[in-house]
């Protein structure tokens, strides 16, 4: 669970530098470098949970449903940070998405605009967007999952330990 915190705390945090990264380009390189850290975070809590809590070995399905679960709680307290930062701190940030999006919508879509104008209205607020990231960070985990889980697995090792050649 602790693992989840700190990770969800650094998705957050990457949330923010990401918007950010609107006004500031520099930042850009920053939310890149905090990636990487977030993709050391999920490889490293795997191996400490093998170690600590699977004895040195552990299947591919207990890896994988490890950084599942990791990413559930890290989604959710991302998830808070997100609102808590887009109600409190920075309300404009979804209205410039919208200004952004509707011109790309409407030279695709002119004769849907007006539901997609809708959709996007009901969509673009705190706790909608907030909550769809939630979803979005588990199907990322779940590909982040089948790359990570087959690294950090381990099975018993099935020769004595005696064995020579």
């Amino acid at each position: 669970m602790s693992f989840g915190v700190s990770t969800g705390l650094w998705i957050g945090a990457k949330f923010i530098l990401n918007a950010l990264s609107i006004n500031h380009a520099w930042v850009g390189i920053v939310v890149w470098l905090v990636n990487l850290y977030i993709l050391f975070l999920f490889y490293s809590s795997t191996l400490i949970y093998r170690f600590r809590e699977k004895g040195g070995n552990i299947s591919f399905s207990e890896a994988y449903s490890f950084i599942l679960l990791l990413m559930f709680f890290s989604a959710i307290i991302a998830a808070a940070v997100r609102w808590i930062y887009l109600s409190f701190f920075d309300s404009s940030y979804l209205s410039l998405m919208y200004e952004q999006t509707m011109p790309v919508l409407e030279k695709m879509m002119p004769a849907e605009i007006d539901e997609v104008e809708m959709r996007l209205r009901e969509f673009l607020v705190p706790i909608r967007f907030s909550l769809f990231y939630i979803f979005y960070d588990l199907i990322v985990a779940s590909v982040l999952g089948l790359i990570l889980a087959p690294i950090v697995r381990k099975s018993k090792n099935i020769l004595p330990d005696d064995f020579e050649d």
